[in-house]
């Protein structure tokens, strides 16, 4: 069986594409053809499925990055859910003082972990079969969008090279938007990433504070 390949089509293209699927089904006596028809159908509701939209918050932090007598680490977390507000995916990690860009190690920031949080709910979509769909991410890093959206430059070469990566996935994906909110707006993402510092072990912890 020929596999059906859907590019860049939207929601309501597939429906019409199961419409016309069904109306054959109907009319067709060939059950080969009818069983051809219904795998086509199966497939079309896949990507119908994830062809509509998705919210992603992300949120980065790093503790101790004005302090240099104290390690500086940092985390980054996400949530995706759809419209209905249902959960689809919550990932987070916990950065150590010094983080690699690049094939460069770098020491972690906060800038860095908000930009680390949205890559990877980013590469997690498309990876996860969401490049049909609209997703909006939000954040509540204005530099981040700011730096995105080309209304602020990018002057650090780690920012960049991570600005560049998100710039790759939004060329790879049907549409991409990404919006600034107030932090107190964006505090399911935060409790996502407060959740990576649950990983550090009493003893570390006891010596970064």
């Amino acid at each position: 069986t020929k596999e059906v390949k859907i590019i860049k089509i939207t929601s309501d293209e597939i429906e019409v594409l199961i419409d016309g699927y069904l109306a054959r089904i109907h009319k067709s006596s060939d059950l080969k053809q009818i069983r051809e028809y219904h795998n086509r159908i199966n497939r079309l509701w896949s990507h119908l499925r994830k062809a509509s939209e998705i919210i992603i918050h992300t949120d980065g932090s790093c503790k101790n990055s004005h302090n240099e007598q104290l390690e500086s680490y940092g985390s980054w977390g996400y949530i995706i859910k759809d419209l209905k507000g249902n959960k689809i995916k919550e990932n987070c990690e916990r950065l150590d003082s010094e983080v690699e860009i690049g094939g460069e190690s770098v020491h972690v920031s906060n800038n860095i972990a908000e930009y680390l949080a949205a890559v990877h709910a980013l590469q997690w979509a498309l990876d996860n079969g969401y490049e049909h769909a609209e997703i909006t991410l939000y954040t509540d890093s204005l530099l981040m969008v700011k730096q995105i959206n080309r209304t602020s430059r990018t002057t650090s070469p780690h920012l960049l090279i991570l600005r560049n990566r998100i710039d790759a996935f939004i060329a790879k994906a049907q549409k991409v938007k990404i919006v600034y909110v107030p932090r107190e707006k964006n505090t399911n993402a935060h409790d996502v990433a407060e959740k990576a510092y649950e990983r550090v072990d009493n003893s570390r912890l006891s010596h970064l504070i």
